[in-house]
C-alpha cells in the first residue's frame, strides 16, 4: 500500500501526460485515497509517490446511502451538487432574485443527487452520484407501441425491459457491492470522488470480489509504488529520436545506392573508387538533398555546403550496401581500394566459367553438375578471397540467362 507521502517534490504539470497513471482510472485503497497529499499548485490534482491521480476506481461495499427527492439548499452550496448548466440558472437567480436565496429543486423531472458511503476494509468515502430519473417516459419518437422487427421482436418491449433494468440497476441498498470511477474533489474539508460512472457489481458467487482483491496488490507492486522516474521517460524519447533519425540516414543511402547502380548501368562503368563519385554533379547533389520527412538533425546532417565528410560518409553506406546486394565488389577490405561492377567483371566471370566447363567433364560432376559451394569455394581461391555468395550468385544467373550454363537442379549448375 502507501509507501512514502514525504516527497514534497512535485513533478511540473508539463511532465504529467508522460505518466499513463495520469490518464487511467487509479485502483488506490479508500486508505490512500483519504491520505494521498494534494498539489500545491492546481486543486483537484493528488500525488501517490510522486504519480499525478486525478482519478480514481473505487471499489467496495455500500454502508449508507443519502437521497431526497425534494433537494433544499442555499444557493452558494447547491453549485457544488448541481449540474454545470443548472449552476448559470443558479447565478442568473441570485443575480436577479436578490431576495430569493432559499432554492428548492425537484429531481423528480431533472435527476436525483446521492451520496454513498463505500467501505473496502481499508477505510470509507463518500461519493456523489447522479441518478438519471425518467417516470413514464415514453417511447422515442417514430416508435409505436405495436412495433416490431425481423424475427417478431417488440421494441416497445424492449426498450420497457431496459428501462426497467436500468432502474433496478440505479437503487443502492446497503450491503450492495459497487464500483464508482470518479473525480477526487474536496467538499467542505472532506475528500469525496464525484462520480462519473457507477455501477451495482451482480457477484453471487464473489468471483469479482476476489478478482479485484489479486489485481490490487499487483498493481501496487508493479506501478503504483514504484516512483515516476522521469528523466528514463526522457531518455527513452531521446532514443526513439536518434533511432528515427539513424532510419532516416539508412533510408537516404539506400536511395543513394539505387541512384549509384543506375549510374554504373547507364554509364557502363566497369570499376570506379569511391572518389569518383563523389565528384559525380547528379550523385553530389541527391545525396544533398535530405528527405522530406527527416527530423531537423538529419537535415542538418544532409544540408547543403557542409562538410565533405558527411558527405562521404553516405557514399560509403551506399556503397556497402550495393556490396550485400553483389552490385559491387572490392578485392581488398581497405576503403580506397577500387571497386568492381560484377556484372562488367569479364575476368571474374570466365574464372566461374571455366571452373564450371573443367570440372563438369570429370566423372564426379558429370552426372548432376557443379554444386553451389564447390563453384564458390574455386571462385574464391582463384579470384579473391573477398568474395561473397551474393557475388557468386549473381554472376551465376548473369551466365545462366547468356545460356552459358545451365541449371540441372537446384543449387547444381552445367556448361555445354
Amino acid at each position: 500500500m502507501h509507501s512514502d507521502f514525504g516527497n514534497d517534490e512535485e513533478l511540473p504539470s508539463l511532465l504529467w501526460g508522460l505518466d499513463p497513471i495520469f490518464s487511467a482510472y487509479t485502483k488506490l485503497y479508500i486508505k490512500d485515497i483519504l491520505e494521498i497529499k494534494e498539489s500545491k499548485h492546481i486543486p483537484g490534482i493528488f500525488f501517490y509517490n510522486s504519480h499525478p491521480i486525478s482519478k480514481v476506481d473505487v471499489f467496495g461495499t455500500v454502508v449508507l446511502t443519502r437521497e431526497k427527492d425534494h433537494f433544499y439548499t442555499y444557493g452558494g452550496d447547491i453549485l457544488h451538487l448541481i449540474k454545470p448548466e443548472t449552476a448559470v440558472t443558479v447565478v442568473l437567480w441570485r443575480s436577479v432574485w436578490i431576495k430569493t436565496i432559499f432554492l428548492t429543486l425537484d429531481f423528480e423531472t431533472t435527476g436525483g443527487v446521492f451520496s454513498l458511503i463505500v467501505d473496502d476494509g481499508t477505510g470509507v468515502i463518500s461519493c456523489t452520484c447522479w441518478k438519471n430519473i425518467r417516470p413514464n417516459e415514453g417511447l422515442p419518437t417514430g416508435i409505436s407501441a405495436h412495433q416490431t422487427v425481423s424475427g417478431g421482436l417488440n421494441i416497445a418491449e424492449q426498450l420497457r425491459k431496459l428501462q426497467e433494468h436500468e432502474q433496478k440497476n440505479s437503487k443502492l441498498d446497503i450491503g450492495d457491492v459497487i464500483q464508482v470511477r470518479g473525480q477526487i474533489k474536496v467538499f467542505r474539508g472532506q475528500r469525496e470522488v464525484v462520480a462519473q460512472s457507477y455501477s451495482k457489481v451482480d457477484d453471487p458467487v464473489f468471483a469479482v470480489q476476489i478478482a479485484r482483491m489479486l489485481e490490487v496488490p499487483s498493481l501496487y507492486r508493479n506501478f503504483y509504488d514504484k516512483q515516476f522516474q522521469t528523466h528514463q521517460v526522457l531518455e527513452n524519447d531521446s532514443h526513439l529520436s536518434r533511432g528515427q533519425e539513424v532510419s532516416n540516414v539508412s533510408v537516404q543511402a539506400e536511395r543513394l545506392s539505387e541512384k549509384i547502380s543506375d549510374f554504373l548501368q547507364e554509364s557502363n562503368i566497369e570499376n570506379f573508387y569511391q572518389r569518383e563519385l563523389e565528384i559525380v554533379d547528379s550523385l553530389t547533389a541527391f545525396a544533398s538533398k535530405p528527405l522530406p520527412s527527416s527530423s531537423s538533425a538529419v537535415q542538418e546532417y544532409l544540408e547543403p555546403g557542409t562538410t565533405g565528410r558527411q558527405i562521404r560518409s553516405l557514399f560509403r553506406e551506399a556503397l556497402l550496401l550495393l556490396q550485400q546486394k553483389g552490385v559491387v565488389f572490392q578485392k581488398a577490405t581497405r576503403p580506397d581500394e577500387v571497386y568492381l561492377v560484377t556484372d562488367k567483371d569479364k575476368v571474374l566471370h570466365k574464372v566461374i566459367l571455366n571452373t564450371i566447363q573443367e570440372d563438369c567433364k570429370r566423372e564426379k560432376y558429370a552426372e548432376k553438375g557443379c554444386h553451389f559451394l564447390h563453384i564458390f569455394t574455386c571462385a574464391r581461391q582463384a579470384y579473391s578471397p573477398y568474395l561473397t555468395s551474393t557475388i557468386v550468385k549473381r554472376v551465376l544467373d548473369k551466365l545462366e540467362s547468356g545460356s552459358d550454363i545451365v541449371s540441372t537442379m537446384e543449387g547444381y549448375y552445367t556448361a555445354f
